[in-house]
């Protein structure tokens, strides 16, 4: 009997977070076993683009490379939902503000970041990109990855003072089980790289250089690169030199400058070769000048000059409120009868027990052909176990369920029938395992009528109802292969 599938994994919809161009971001509310909730980020492409094979493919290839990064600096993705066609991602819920608002923030009160803050948020992204460059696949090969869209926008801060990196949307790396994209010119185009802008190919390096881009900006508290239109911006980075941060911002000190210019440059054989490298030089630079860079203190400055917003709801919002359809219920797999260790223990049991039933009928036919006028009919009644039995090994006990077929003498009708309750076949029936006993004999020679008579009446049992979602839920499924378990 396959046993119904039980949910293991709940995403209840509650309410929309924002809109990009092509995807949305919404709240939900995950249960799992035991009562256990949290609140979750779910982003998936918008209605009006999820056929769109080059959507859905950026979409698979940010999911496959985001689950494998496991980092403090880098939003974490718990798990992906394919309903039909339309793909969940399932991310960390961050309870904060994007670094471009702390940023507008600023300008709009015509301040700067402080020096320490500055690197605070500097070293959560050089040790997230880090993360994201050296990471390898199961096999040990490196995967090259090239987050190819850093910007304030695409940084996240906690109220807590978390430094988080997002969207892998249009990362680039060459593992066999993402896409593999080509030199195209992507992303936001103030923050690209020379090589990046010309459609050069890129490595890990060209994020070094928008990292450059957002520490600059960070310090001086202004926009790096302007321009009328695209072609502009990409003529500036890709034609000029990049100028000190000193000069729109005079207090900083010249070994942080030129860090932030070696970060600009654009040669990328002249730059920091790893993000590795730019942290360490940030965190050197901040010991002998005596900048303290703390979590803590960016977290109480985000909620000062940003406001600290209020926990969201765990309730839904007017938009899904109905929940007819807003649920999403990923079933646990369920695994064929044959398949279970119960089955298979059973089977074991179940051949020891038929071997004895073959060896008792052979020793009754072995002595009714040794005692005169003993007649041995070739018909022996089954024994079975009843669900009952199972903690009741005691044989008087053994009841026959109406699905059971008679075993024939020697042919076994049904090799599906198991008692699990018999330590010793051999011992456990003494009318069959003792055939030379009186009982056993009258049990044995009963004519094929009595035989019938006494054997009781059958009735095939109903297998229970499979269990099914409620209405409000809609069952989906988990994409094997892709991502751990959430």
């Amino acid at each position: 009997m396959n046993p119904s599938p039980t949910p293991t994994r709940r995403y209840t919809l509650l309410q929309r977070l924002a809109i990009g161009g092509m995807g949305e971001l919404l709240l939900a509310r995950a249960s799992g076993a035991g009562g256990v909730e949290k609140l979750v980020a779910i982003k998936r492409i918008r209605s009006e683009y999820a056929s769109d094979p080059t959507f859905v493919s950026m979409f698979l290839n940010e999911a496959r490379l985001a689950a494998t990064l496991d980092h403090p600096n880098v939003v974490r993705t718990y798990d992906l939902v394919d309903e039909g066609g339309s793909f969940f991602m399932v991310m960390e819920y961050l309870h904060g503000e994007s670094l471009g608002r702390l940023l507008n923030a600023h300008a709009t009160a015509g301040t700067r970041l402080e020096l320490g803050h500055v690197i605070t948020i500097a070293l959560g992204i050089a040790a997230g990109l880090h993360c994201a460059h050296e990471r390898r696949a199961v096999d040990g090969r490196p995967l090259d990855i090239v987050h190819r869209d850093l910007s304030p926008g695409n940084v996240f801060i906690t109220y807590e003072g978390g430094v988080k990196l997002l969207d892998f949307g249009i990362a680039k790396a060459t593992s066999r089980t993402s896409i593999t994209m080509g030199p195209t010119r992507k992303g936001k185009v103030a923050y690209m790289s020379p090589e990046q802008c010309v459609g050069a190919e890129v490595d890990r390096r060209s994020d070094l250089f928008a990292l450059g881009v957002v520490l600059w900006e960070l310090s001086c508290g202004r926009r790096l690169f302007r321009g009328d239109n695209e072609f502009a911006i990409m003529n500036q980075i890709t034609t000029v030199d990049a100028p000190s941060p000193r000069q729109f911002a005079p207090e900083l000190p010249e070994a942080f400058a030129q860090i932030v210019l070696r970060a600009l440059h654009r040669d990328p054989a002249a730059r920091f070769q790893t993000a590795m490298e730019l942290h360490d030089a940030l965190e050197a630079f901040a010991s002998s000048a005596g900048v303290l860079p703390s979590a803590t203190a960016l977290g109480r400055h985000l909620c000062e000059r940003c406001g600290e917003r209020e926990v969201p709801s765990a309730e839904p919002s007017d938009e899904f409120a109905d929940r007819s359809g807003h649920t999403l219920v990923v079933p646990e797999t369920t695994a064929t009868p044959t398949a279970t260790p119960l089955h298979r223990r059973l089977g074991v049991v179940f051949a020891l027990a038929t071997g004895a039933l073959v060896g008792a009928a052979g020793v009754a036919l072995s002595s009714s052909h040794a005692s005169p006028g003993a007649a041995i009919d070739d018909t022996v009644d089954a024994t079975t176990v009843d669900d009952a039995s199972v903690d009741d090994p005691t044989p008087t006990a053994i009841a026959a369920p109406a699905a059971s077929p008679a075993i024939a003498n020697p042919t076994i009708a049904n090799p599906t029938i198991a008692n699990p309750t018999i330590a010793n076949p051999t011992l456990a029936n003494p009318t069959i395992a003792n055939p030379r006993s009186t009982p056993a004999l009258d049990e044995v020679t009963s004519s094929p009528k009595d035989v019938a008579r006494r054997r009781p009446a059958r009735t095939r049992r109903s297998p229970p109802a499979a269990a099914t979602p409620s209405k409000p839920e809609k069952v989906v499924r988990g994409v094997d292969g892709l991502l751990p378990g959430g």
